[in-house]
């Protein structure tokens, strides 16, 4: 035998208390399910050799430095799309590159390339 609460719901809703704690719970939920998908909208993201260079050493000015580690590591324009100017990568990739070459960690985490 089925049970019906829509008439209990439909009266609870008018609380303003309720409502109040229920919008709370929602905006909560909103919150963090738009911060995972940023999270994620960010790690695929495409960068350009100023931005690349930016989130490897964690400051401007570094897309000389940024050039000649990409002529010394050549997986890192390998894992690129495009070409001169247009040429991107993305920061998922920039994060693999740093893991698989433990020497290197991000100068923005407080390290320096050794």
């Amino acid at each position: 035998m089925p049970v019906d609460f829509s008439g209990d719901l439909k009266q609870a809703l008018k609380d303003p208390e309720v409502r109040a704690a229920l919008g709370a719970a929602v905006a909560e939920h909103c919150r963090s399910l738009m911060l995972s998908v940023l999270a994620e909208h960010q790690a695929d993201a495409y960068l350009t050799a100023h931005q690349a260079a930016k989130y490897l050493y964690g400051s401007d000015g570094k897309v000389e430095a940024f050039r000649k580690l990409r002529l010394r590591h050549r997986q890192l324009d390998q894992c690129s799309v495009g070409r001169l100017k247009l040429r991107r990568w993305k920061r998922a990739d920039l994060d693999a590159f740093l893991a698989s070459n433990p020497r290197f960690r991000r100068h923005a985490d407080g390290y320096d390339f050794a």
